[in-house]
């Protein structure tokens, strides 16, 4: 009885130990499926390594950290890694464009002439955007890194942006006219960092900076690196915080009840943490003190197919959140915020491998480029 106590204590420590190993795996071949974005039909796909990852129930070999070529969890990973670098240079990951733009919400995104004529349509806008509650938007709740103190009745702007890159189109879906535009033959377009800036913004008694969320909370979406046409997935994703786990000791081992999850800061829960997005302060274009940019979406791309911008009232004028957003409108003699602009510095991909049959299947979805503008046309 002894004997099958203590064997099984170690199969299940074992065993615990391996799914948490081929949960980490599996993340890492998603995450090299996510930065190809190849199709399942692709010999070079992610998704032949994640099936590969789920089959496997052996560790295989790891020389010093390192996953050596053979069986196990351990010879795809080192099939990933060998893969990933015959790629680097096919699809351009070791030589990224740099690509700097300035987007006006005004006339790119609601195709509103920057002139005194077209100020009310303008701000019936940004009126039209306005929230009794930022604490009841759901988005806020499950994406946003929540104000601290919690302010009840706190209103706000939301403005809800669908972006494309498209040939002839803006960044917001429109044939181009007079727009700042992005190349659409690169594969993938992915954010390096991002500010928020306001034209004529009114000052006092509004803050000098305007804390303001950019959150995506579409899908992303990114063009197949083939040639010589290029379909589309999309990737709904789940963005978390991994926890990198502690070294494991004969004492960790020999501790009755002791799993791996242990080792995890922050224990299971933590594998299921969702990294919240904080705000970006925003301030009036042209200010010599308004320098921030944020950092906190690196890595996703810039085709979303909805973000929220919003801007919380109480950001605006603490003392009175309605009086605030009231003045960023309308101003204190009429003449409001005049147009809104989004910076990103952004880095592409350019490099195609041979056309691929495209499928469907999993998460990132193939979508054909005619069907994408005619679903685009439909949305507007």
């Amino acid at each position: 009885m002894a004997f099958r106590v203590f064997r099984n204590d170690a199969l299940q420590k074992y065993r615990a130990q391996f799914d948490l190993a081929a949960r980490y795996a599996y993340l890492a071949a998603r995450a090299y499926d996510y930065e190809t974005n190849l199709l399942g039909t692709s010999s070079q796909s992610g998704r032949d390594f994640l099936t590969n990852v789920v089959k496997e129930r052996v560790l295989g070999v790891v020389s010093g950290s390192t996953p050596m070529p053979g069986n196990g969890l351990a010879g795809h990973l080192a099939d990933l890694s060998i893969t990933w670098s015959a790629l680097e240079p096919q699809l351009g990951f070791n030589s990224p464009d740099e690509l700097d733009r300035t987007f006006s919400l005004r006339w790119e995104l609601f195709r509103k002439p920057n002139s005194v004529a077209f100020d009310p349509e303008w701000r019936d806008i940004l009126s039209s955007c306005v929230v009794a509650d930022l604490n009841g938007l759901q988005e806020y709740g499950q994406y946003c890194q929540p104000l601290q103190p919690p302010i009840p009745n706190n209103p706000a702007i939301v403005i809800p942006i669908s972006t494309t890159v498209h040939s002839g189109l803006n960044f917001f879906g429109w044939p181009s006219t007079g727009d700042a535009t992005l190349p659409s033959d690169r594969f993938a377009i992915k954010l390096h960092s991002y500010a928020v800036r306001f034209s004529h913004y009114p000052g006092f008694p509004l803050n000098q900076q305007v804390n303001v969320y950019l959150v995506p909370v579409g899908a992303d979406i990114m063009r197949i690196p083939q040639c010589p046409e290029a379909p589309v997935r999309e990737w709904h994703l789940l963005d978390q915080t991994l926890p990198v786990p502690f070294p494991i000791g004969e004492m960790d081992l020999d501790t009755v009840g002791w799993m791996p999850t242990d080792a995890l800061d922050g224990g299971a829960a933590a594998m299921v943490r969702r990294r919240l997005i904080p705000t970006v302060a925003a301030c009036g274009v042209g200010d010599p003190a308004c320098t921030d940019i944020s950092y906190k979406l690196t890595g996703r791309s810039v085709w979303n197919t909805r973000w929220l911008l919003i801007i919380p009232g109480s950001e605006l004028q603490g003392s009175d959140p309605a009086n605030g957003i009231d003045v960023f409108i309308n101003g204190t003699s009429g003449i409001g915020v005049r147009d809104i602009k989004l910076l990103f510095i952004s880095y592409a991909y350019s490099g195609c491998l041979p056309g691929q049959n495209a499928d469907t299947g999993h998460d990132g979805d193939a979508v054909s480029g005619d069907r994408r503008r005619h679903l685009k046309a439909a949305d507007r």
